[in-house]
């Protein structure tokens, strides 16, 4: 689920019709780390064998996933990070490995849940 914040339509309305900046939208770090939220938090290291008429033979992923302070979700990002990233090809031989790390940041959000991380690495 995607968070929507009022602010994000009222505060560029209001200063459209006021004809000036308006920083009211300017939030500091502790309210931007209650409130937010932080996503594509992984590094991927990816290798490939193929063969002639590039057919894949095999894939090596080795990632990072940046889960922040607090894991509401569990592994459920990067599981299925791990189970989408052979797309949609006849991959025979597939070999990944998953690092969680916590950090200082705020949690990941469920936003296509691991899906377009493992699309795009």
């Amino acid at each position: 689920m995607m968070m929507f914040y009022c602010r994000e339509l009222v505060i560029p309305w209001a200063s459209k019709k006021l004809v000036r900046p308006n920083q009211s939208g300017i939030e500091d770090r502790r309210e931007n780390f209650y409130a937010t939220t932080q996503e594509r938090g992984q590094i991927h290291d990816v290798e490939i064998a193929l063969e002639q008429g590039w057919h894949i033979l095999g894939l090596k992923d080795v990632f990072l996933h940046d889960s922040g302070a607090y894991d509401p979700y569990g592994l459920t990002i990067p599981l299925n990070t791990q189970c989408h990233a052979m797309g949609g090809y006849d991959i025979r031989i597939s070999q990944q490995k998953l690092v969680v790390v916590f950090t200082n940041k705020p949690s990941p959000l469920q936003f296509g849940s691991g899906r377009p991380q493992a699309s795009s690495s």
